[in-house]
C-alpha cells in the first residue's frame, strides 16, 4: 500500500486515483482539514473519475460538523446540497440514505419527514434486497435510522405507530449486535440503542 508521503507525491503531479486516495485517507485519519483541501479538489472537477465518490465523502465530513470553514448549522445544509447531487445516482445508495436522514432529523424548513421516509425505506430495500448485504449498513447508521422511527421524525407531526415501533426496535437491535466493545464510542451508543429499544419496547400496545 502507498505511503501518504508517495500519494501526497502523485497527487501532486495530477494522478487522480491517488488525488482521491489522499483525500480517503485523511479521512480516515480524522484530519478533515487535509481531507477536505484533496476532496474539494476533486468535487471542482465534475469529470473526475472519483468525483461522485468525492462529492459523497465531503458530503458526510461536512453531515458531521467537520469542515474547518462551516458552521454546524452551515454545514448540515452543505451535506444536504451534495448529497442532493449525487441522491439519483444508481450507486450512491449511501447519499440517498444519508440524505433521508438530514430531512427526518432537520428542524423548521429542513425537516421533510415525507421525503426523507422514502428515501431511508428506498436505500435499506436497495441494501438489502439487491446489494444483498445487510451488514452494509454500519453501527452509527442503524442506530439513527433507529432513533428516527422512534421518535417518529420520519412522519409529520412526530406520530409513532406501533409498526414505527417495530421498525425502531430492529434497527436499535442491529446496533446493538453491531457495536464493538473494544470501543468507548461503541460501548456508549450500544448503551443508549439499547436504552431507547427497551422504552421503544415498553411503548408498544
Amino acid at each position: 500500500m502507498a505511503s501518504i508521503e508517495d500519494l501526497k507525491r502523485q497527487a501532486l503531479q495530477g494522478d487522480e486515483e491517488s488525488q482521491y486516495l489522499l483525500g480517503m485517507e485523511y479521512m480516515g485519519r480524522g484530519d478533515y482539514v487535509n481531507a477536505v483541501e484533496w476532496l474539494e479538489k476533486i468535487v471542482a472537477k465534475l469529470a473526475h473519475s472519483r468525483y461522485g465518490k468525492a462529492v459523497s465523502n465531503l458530503a458526510q465530513i461536512h453531515e458531521v460538523g467537520g469542515h474547518p470553514r462551516y458552521s454546524r448549522d452551515q454545514s448540515r445544509d452543505e451535506a444536504i446540497r451534495l448529497f442532493k447531487i449525487i441522491a439519483d445516482n444508481p450507486v450512491s445508495v449511501i447519499s440517498r440514505l444519508h440524505l433521508g436522514l438530514l430531512y427526518c432529523e432537520g428542524e423548521g424548513a429542513k425537516h421533510n419527514p415525507v421525503e426523507g421516509k422514502r428515501l431511508i425505506e428506498r436505500s435499506v430495500q436497495e441494501i438489502i434486497d439487491e446489494m444483498k448485504n445487510d451488514e452494509y449498513l454500519k453501527q452509527v447508521e442503524c442506530y439513527r435510522i433507529g432513533i428516527a422511527y422512534f421518535l417518529g421524525l420520519t412522519n409529520a407531526g412526530n406520530s409513532v405507530s406501533n409498526d414505527d415501533l417495530r421498525k425502531a426496535m430492529d434497527y436499535l437491535g442491529k446496533t446493538v449486535d453491531r457495536c464493538d466493545d473494544r470501543y468507548e464510542s461503541d460501548r456508549d451508543l450500544k448503551h443508549k440503542a439499547f436504552k431507547a429499544y427497551k422504552e421503544a419496547q415498553g411503548r408498544l400496545l
